[in-house]
């Protein structure tokens, strides 16, 4: 008979009433391997309001981190600005429901990811 190894609890998931929840993960990453640039998966979402929103861009490079609506028009600019860390979390509070697009650009690069907040 083949034993398997004993991992242990893996950081960061626990059980909760039968499902499986990924705990203390938003603004968890603090670096990348360098020149990386990483837009995190928005928490919670979907969401009923605040979303925590977390990036890492290379140090010193311009960000920009930005919400748009599906009509491609700007809702917020959470992040504008040059020299910045290299990493950050913002958390973003929707004004009505609705499919939403979270964009981080910085030196020419662009990561989306998409956001959905219910009533």
């Amino acid at each position: 008979m083949t034993r398997r190894p004993n991992i242990g609890p893996v950081p960061g998931l626990r059980l909760l009433a039968g499902f499986l929840m990924l705990a203390g993960l938003a603004g968890a990453r603090t670096s990348a391997p360098a020149g990386r640039l990483v837009l995190d998966e928005p928490v919670p979402n979907p969401a009923r309001g605040a979303s925590v929103i977390s990036y890492v861009a290379p140090p010193q490079s311009r960000v920009d981190l930005s919400v748009f609506d599906l009509q491609g028009r700007v809702v917020a600019r959470l992040v504008d600005h040059s020299g910045a860390p290299g990493s950050g979390s913002v958390t973003w509070q929707a004004n009505r429901p609705g499919v939403y697009v979270v964009r981080l650009e910085a030196d020419g690069r662009i990561r989306t990811r998409k956001l959905v907040v219910s009533q």
